[in-house]
């Protein structure tokens, strides 16, 4: 059952693709990478891409470049806004020059298929942990609400992957799978740097009730990817922070006052329809709303005596969104919802476990915002299908 239902989860979120590239892009899937054409393009791909005019793009963009040029050598760095930061996160653009066997015009739909695949094992491994649980193994479908995956499916980001992996993490968690467990650790940390919080949080479980040894070999699955980040060290200039939000008179290398400021300075909607505007502005709150009330429960979580290896984890991600500032994305409806997600997602997990529905609520809360951002993508489909 849960192969088929993450089968399904793929095949659902392949329609959703194919329905969103043929009514707002004339079938053009490199859409997907969001490219920019306020940045230069290299001209040096193998395919044309889709270019939105006047925008920076999205992060999409730089992992396609990554893909074309896994190893740093072809000169595609030049091309990314933050080289050193976006080439630690290689596991999805690896995989795509490796599925694609480096063929240049085989990494477009290779990335696609990445992405599906991650979106499959999510599917797949939440169902084996809804059935441990004594649950019906269709809560695996619940990944694809994960903000992470619904915006990963429509910028092909790396936070899809990762999501994937923190499900795995938590699968293997409960069910001992140790030898499972240390390989999913091996990938988090290419994934994302922040997966690296997962062997932290697990580490510091094991630590709690004094298995040090085990501790320690639970540490070496963080080995693959500090390999990897001395390699980008080498290959890539130094990496320089984003620029603040919010006012100018709050110290914004303080913890937490980022996400302070974001909510004492709103993002203005002005070239929108009033309506949507004030519609964006109240979701924004709300979903802003939804990730302070993560952090706090993520601390409370972490704190009681009972904590295990995902309240932990939990823990780590709320300390990680209240130093990072303004590298969070708290001005982005794309952002911070996905690099929250493992947070958001743990605290389901043990909500639903707990039968505390209040740890379902930053999820809830965070939703809305994501859906109104890809609120575009479904007015064209109904034009499409109106057309058609």
């Amino acid at each position: 059952m849960p192969l088929k239902i993450g089968i399904l989860a793929a095949l659902l979120a392949f329609a959703a693709q194919f329905l969103a590239i043929s009514s707002s892009f004339a079938g053009d899937w490199t859409a997907f990478f969001s490219t920019g054409s306020v940045l230069p393009v290299p001209g040096s791909l193998a395919e044309p891409l889709y270019v939105f005019p006047d925008t920076l793009g999205y992060d999409g963009q730089y992992y396609h470049y990554m893909a074309h040029d896994p190893l740093i050598r072809g000169g595609l760095r030049q091309f990314i806004d933050t080289p050193r930061l976006r080439y630690r996160r290689i596991l999805v653009s690896g995989l795509a020059w490796l599925v694609s066997g480096g063929a240049p015009r085989g990494i477009h739909i290779a990335l696609v298929l990445v992405n599906l695949a991650f979106t499959a094992l999510g599917a797949y491994w939440l169902a084996r942990y809804a059935l441990v649980k004594g649950w019906p193994a269709a809560w695996g479908l619940a990944f694809l609400l994960l903000p992470a995956v619904a915006i990963g499916l429509d910028r092909l980001t790396v936070d899809l992957a990762l999501a994937a992996l923190c499900v795995a993490f938590a699968l293997y968690v409960e069910t001992g799978e140790k030898f499972k467990l240390f390989a999913v650790l091996c990938l988090a940390g290419l994934a994302r740097e922040s997966g690296l919080l997962l062997i932290a949080g697990c580490g510091l479980a094991l630590a709690r009730r004094r298995q040090w040894k085990a501790a320690a070999l639970l540490a070496a699955s963080a080995a693959p990817a500090l390999a990897w980040y001395s390699y980008v060290h080498l290959h890539t200039p130094e990496f320089q922070a984003p620029p603040g939000v919010g006012p100018a008179w709050l110290p914004l290398g303080v913890p937490g006052v980022a996400l302070l400021g974001r909510f004492l300075e709103p993002f203005r909607y002005t070239e929108r329809a009033p309506l949507i505007a004030a519609t964006a502005l109240a979701l924004d709150y709300l979903s802003l709303a939804g990730a302070a009330a993560a952090l706090v429960l993520a601390v409370r979580c972490g704190a009681s005596r009972e904590a295990g290896p995902l309240d932990l984890a939990a823990l780590l991600y709320a300390a990680l969104a209240l130093a990072s500032g303004t590298i969070m994305g708290w001005a982005d409806p794309f952002g911070y919802p996905r690099i929250l997600s493992p947070l958001v997602l743990f605290l389901a997990l043990r909500g639903l476990s707990a039968r505390s529905p209040a740890l379902l609520l930053p999820w809830a809360l965070m939703l809305p915002r994501v859906w109104l951002q890809l609120g575009p993508r479904a007015v064209s489909l109904a034009r499409w299908l109106s057309i058609s």
